[in-house]
């Protein structure tokens, strides 16, 4: 005949890292005295225990013993109720053991620890971040990420403006941050911006980051590095030119001597062709051409800076393209500064209507910066409705630590100037 076993409660809450008692009565409905050991099984099992562990009990006679729950406060103890049994084993006949059944009622508990990873980067043209988020309580969690910038000077985009996270695992969101405005010049500026965590249970958290926006020229580079690009486009022009004018030919003859002083470090013949009057003569040889709007005086006052922007971004494995035309005639485009993100691995090449104006280019050899490259000494002439094209093919492989797959992006920042064209 089997024992009798009742608990005095078929169901008890308890906290995360909380205890519970509840008390077991056996009976002994048997002629001769027996000793009765227990076991408990379910869920938390683990981290029950019944006291005392053993008692006897004489025949018709009955002994209460306390089934104590103490887990731990950790995500491994899902919230929610956890049926349990505690099962009783009669020392002389075991197979008749008996088991009485119960509830626990485990409450939830909320814990979220963030990280932003980098919390610096630094670029011309942006960066990118990732906030990992890990739920260390025992219910899941939905986090709500609010990307804020205190001086409105970068644009933040998220991944995914929410997560949902698991008890016990990490989900991340991916932060792009651009600077709205592009830095021609000038010294190494630090853009503060913070992401807020909001998660439907439990304490919120700030995090907080900052993006260092490097100048497309450096800072230390002297004002007429950049006429010297202007004026050298100007000059092969002139060589390259049918008819030479005594004006242009002038303005060549006082080119030849800046441009050999600073090969050797010399700028004084720069600093005269920039800051002079017009070449002696040159009133007169505009005279003896028809007048003063013939010459080329005002080369160097109607020469223009302009830029062309492309950014190409794709998925993993697939492709990614941006086109932009050329709205005047007589632009040439003399460098490019190539930016790419941290972690990018694919290929891209930029070109003019279909033709490479640079080498396909590995995304590992920008290495997640940025990094200028020259288009030649003559630069690259496009006209008026003729296209800028950029061409990406993204390869980026799994992140090993959070197990995701980054985009990639590729921005291009062409320079150069429109020069006029003449009758």
């Amino acid at each position: 005949m089997s024992p009798s076993a009742m608990l005095e409660t078929s169901g008890t809450t308890l906290e995360a890292g909380g205890a519970a008692s509840v008390p077991l009565t056996v009976r002994n409905d048997r002629d001769v005295v027996d000793e009765y050991r227990f076991r408990v099984v379910g869920p938390l099992a683990r981290w029950a225990t019944v006291e005392p562990a053993t008692v006897s009990v004489y025949p018709g006679d009955s002994a209460t013993v306390t089934v104590l729950f103490h887990p731990p406060r950790s995500w491994e103890v899902a919230a929610g109720n956890a049926p349990y049994g505690v099962q009783v084993l009669p020392a002389q006949h075991p197979q008749d053991s008996v088991v009485a059944e119960g509830v626990v009622g485990v409450q939830p508990f909320w814990e979220t620890s963030a990280e932003l990873v980098p919390r610096t980067s630094e670029g011309r043209g942006g960066g990118r971040h990732r906030v990992a988020v890990d739920n260390r309580g025992n219910t899941p969690v939905t986090v709500q990420l609010v990307p804020k910038d205190p001086e409105e000077r970068l644009q933040l985009v998220l991944g995914a403006p929410a997560l949902r996270i698991p008890p016990g695992t990490v989900q991340s969101a991916d932060l792009k941050v651009r600077p709205r405005r592009r830095m021609w010049r000038g010294t190494q500026t630090a853009h503060p911006f913070t992401v807020e965590l909001r998660p439907d249970g439990g304490p919120g958290t700030v995090l907080a980051g900052t993006h260092r926006q490097d100048p497309l020229l450096p800072g230390w580079s002297p004002k007429i590095v950049k006429w010297l690009i202007v004026l050298g486009v100007l000059a092969l022009l002139v060589l390259g030119a049918f008819v030479v004018t005594g004006a242009l030919r002038a303005l060549f003859d006082r080119v030849v001597p800046c441009v050999q002083g600073a090969v050797v470090g010399q700028f004084e013949a720069c600093q005269r062709l920039v800051g002079a009057d017009p070449p002696q003569g040159q009133d007169d040889a505009g005279q003896e051409q028809g007048g003063g709007d013939q010459g080329g005086g005002d080369a160097e006052a109607e020469l223009e800076e302009t830029s062309a922007e492309l950014t190409a971004d794709a998925e993993p494995g697939e492709f990614g393209q941006d086109v932009v035309e050329v709205e005047e005639d007589g632009t040439v485009f003399t460098s490019v500064v190539l930016g790419t993100s941290s972690g990018d691995d694919g290929l891209f090449l930029l070109s003019v209507s279909g033709t490479p104006i640079t080498p396909q280019f590995a995304m590992s050899q920008i290495q997640g910066g940025e990094q200028e490259i020259s288009l030649g000494q003559q630069g690259i002439a496009v006209n008026a409705g003729q296209q800028i094209q950029l061409d990406l093919r993204c390869d980026s492989a799994d992140d090993e630590l959070l197990q995701l797959t980054d985009a990639c992006e590729v921005t291009a920042e062409l320079q150069g100037v429109v020069v006029p064209q003449g009758g």
